[in-house]
């Protein structure tokens, strides 16, 4: 039997989240031999992922914060990791443990692997210098680091480039999600008037500054101004950043409501209900290292329209219209030129669905990062065939 312990402590939102509670739900089904101790943040739905060889050790508030992270990882949970003794660790939040045990780290922080990209212009002072700490951490650690295990091509050739220092890389994709969930819209997406006119474009994202979801109001301008048939879902919050509170205002502000229309965050087993009331999906990311919002509109057969950036096109193929993200009159052009022409858009959405068949569920998944785990304890990792 082999031990592992996961690092999931700043994994509390978001896709990450979601990535290491899908890992954990999907492991427990597995015919491996292990024993897990999970390092966790509370109230984030990882109890629930608790059985006989899944312990799950929840992080406590006071120590899990984010200016506490250097002592919670270089002391409080090194001393655990220690006294716990397992043969590897499985860290999922992007930064290695400072270890001397085995160690495989998930790699998702697009950060660290886009410093040219236009992003770090449209930050504040203080995220950049914040950020930029965060990059010297994630270079020092490396040294603690076996394997680092990316989820694109894109993003190991990334890595590759910037981190020479790695030994090893080794691309594990995601999964398919969607089918395990059924639930029917709550809340405000229940409440929201489904039947109205045009083409609604789901932008399915909480707040970040990369996601560049500003360029949104302008788009919303033109879209008035030219009265096109189409609107804009979002799914932010006040409380998920400072920027996310002034989008929400400036939407009032500049009076294009009744083009964008946000209905708050949507529960993840709410998603597939979503995708059904909507007819494709926009996301005018600057900066992605995977995401699975892509792979979830390709499963649901909806169009997508996206940034014509690597990591888009790394995932989407053909499977996609692409845009200048920075330029509000190209996307509605896209936009346009997509729902215009049914022959393109039906090449698009089988080409999407073709794809997304080729991607692993998340039993496969799981078992691909436990083959991992027992092959990087026992120091014979990663085939040539996952490699760079």
């Amino acid at each position: 039997m082999i031990k592992i312990v996961v690092n999931a402590v700043s994994l509390r939102s978001a896709g990450g989240r979601s990535v290491a509670i899908n890992f954990l739900r999907a492991a427990n089904q597995s015919s491996r031999d292990f024993l897990m101790e999970v390092f966790a943040p509370a109230d984030s739905g990882y109890e629930d992922c608790a059985s006989p060889r899944i312990r799950i050790h929840i992080v406590p508030d006071w120590i899990n914060q984010n200016w506490l992270r250097p002592v919670t990882d270089e002391h409080w949970l090194t001393k655990r990791i220690d006294d716990l003794a397992p043969d590897v660790i499985f860290s999922m939040g992007n930064f290695s443990v400072p270890s001397s045990r085995k160690q495989v780290v998930l790699f998702m922080w697009p950060y660290a692997t886009y410093p040219e990209g236009e992003i770090w212009d449209r930050m504040s002072w203080k995220d950049v210098q914040t950020r930029k700490a965060k990059i010297a951490t994630f270079r020092k650690r490396l040294k603690y680091a076996d394997v680092v295990a990316p989820q694109t091509q894109t993003s190991a050739e990334r890595l590759k480039r910037y981190y020479p220092e790695i030994k090893e890389l080794c691309v594990v994709p995601t999964a398919v999600a969607l089918n395990q969930f059924k639930q029917p819209l709550s809340g405000e997406g229940a409440a929201f008037d489904w039947s109205q006119p045009g083409n609604k474009l789901l932008c399915l994202t909480r707040y970040y500054p990369h996601k560049n979801l500003e360029i949104l109001v302008e788009l919303a301008r033109l879209i008035k101004f030219h009265e096109k048939p189409y609107s804009v879902i979002t799914t932010i919050a006040d409380e998920q950043h400072v920027g996310a509170a002034q989008l929400i205002e400036q939407i009032k502000q500049e009076e294009v409501q009744e083009v964008i229309h946000n209905i708050g965050p949507v529960p993840m087993d709410e998603v597939p209900a979503l995708y059904e009331q909507t007819d494709g999906l926009l996301l005018p990311t600057l900066l992605e290292s995977f995401s699975g919002t892509y792979v979830d509109a390709m499963f649901m057969k909806k169009p997508i329209f996206t940034s014509d950036r690597d990591f888009a096109r790394d995932v989407c193929g053909e499977a996609a219209f692409y845009f200048d993200p920075l330029s509000a009159g190209q996307i509605l052009e896209v936009i346009e030129s997509g729902f215009n022409d049914p022959d393109r858009l039906q090449h698009t959405l089988d080409a999407g669905y073709t794809r997304v068949s080729e991607f692993p569920d998340w039993n496969k998944v799981a078992d691909m990062y436990l083959d991992l785990l027992e092959r990087t304890a026992a120091s014979t990792y990663a085939t040539e065939a996952n490699l760079l």
